[in-house]
């Protein structure tokens, strides 16, 4: 028997997962999911989707001054969502700020809705109020007693179409660029900074335990991927076929298939061609990856799509 756990995606799109400490999360670089004990939950919260209106007046205690607000999402579990550019509003002296259309969440698992305001003229987002969700309006009557700083502006996790787990952070590759969540914060993404580039689409994105093999153009190392200290080397001249990678079985290596045959990648960046001197594959666009193990012989088989044949191809006569 079989049990839909998500539906509503969309039709022929591959879909990419990792697991993560018996949380499976999932993309198809469109739409993200966390699967939970078989139930599909958010990837992360929301950001909310409008900005309220917000209108300065008397009879509150703010000093005069041009002040800042900005609204996050909160769960029951204190997980905290992202949010996009805050609002200024000019206040006179004993003033107070009127926020109308407190926008609500579209998921049901979200709680409350999280005020952060500056002080007068000032740069630093603060929470001044916890408010439940579906509440539409609130006052900001003082900013005095906030404490709190607004960590989570500007991040969210991208939706990407391959996905790598490392020491605790989760990399989802989207076009040319390898997003990365903050460590142990799956649904957060700093959009300003944790992100790598590349020259051309990444097709694989495979992790050992001190790196990160990334496939584009070419195919690179990323040695202390999701640290200050990361550091970035080219180790083939060429990628991969997307679809291709996998981690093989009770090992810590990885491996994927690329224009010269079977690539094996290791530790340190260490990669071995293994089917480089008997064979050389066509053109390919794409394919698909099944480890085979029986009679104690382990085969890595992969089922290819071509586009041209290669120039030593057999072609009878």
């Amino acid at each position: 028997t079989s049990t839909a756990t998500v539906t509503g995606i969309a039709a022929g799109r591959k879909v990419a997962f990792v697991n993560v400490s018996g949380e499976t999360f999932w993309s198809n670089g469109l739409v993200t999911g966390r699967i939970r004990s078989g139930v599909n939950t958010p990837w992360g919260l929301e950001t909310p989707s409008t900005l309220p209106v917000l209108t300065a007046s008397a009879g509150g205690g703010l000093y005069a001054g041009r002040y800042q607000v900005a609204l996050t999402f909160r769960n029951a579990a204190g997980e905290e969502g992202g949010c996009d550019n805050a609002q200024a509003v000019d206040v006179a002296t004993n003033g107070r700020i009127v926020l109308t259309g407190i926008p609500a969440p579209l998921n049901a698992s979200i709680t409350s809705v999280c005020v952060y305001a500056t002080a007068a003229n000032g740069d630093v987002l603060h929470r001044i109020a916890t408010i439940a969700s579906g509440v539409s309006t609130y006052t900001i009557t003082t900013v005095a007693n906030a404490r709190e700083v607004l960590r989570t502006q500007y991040q969210s996790m991208p939706a990407g179409d391959r996905l790598a787990h490392l020491n605790g952070v989760i990399y989802a590759a989207s076009g040319n660029m390898v997003y990365h969540s903050l460590p142990m914060r799956f649904g957060l993404c700093d959009l300003m900074q944790n992100f790598f580039m590349f020259p051309t689409t990444v097709d694989e994105i495979l992790s050992v335990p001190d790196g990160l093999f990334v496939c584009s153009d070419k195919t690179y190392f990323l040695s202390g991927a999701g640290t200050p200290e990361v550091k970035q080397t080219e180790v083939l001249p060429f990628g991969a076929v997307r679809g291709t990678g996998v981690h093989l079985p009770d090992s810590q290596d990885c491996a994927w298939f690329s224009p010269r045959g079977q690539v094996i990648g290791s530790a340190s960046g260490q990669v071995k061609l293994t089917t480089a001197s008997t064979y050389m594959p066509g053109v390919m666009s794409a394919g698909s990856v099944l480890i085979r193990e029986k009679q104690g012989l382990r085969q890595i088989i992969n089922t290819i799509q071509q586009t041209d044949t290669s120039a030593l191809e057999f072609t009878g006569g």
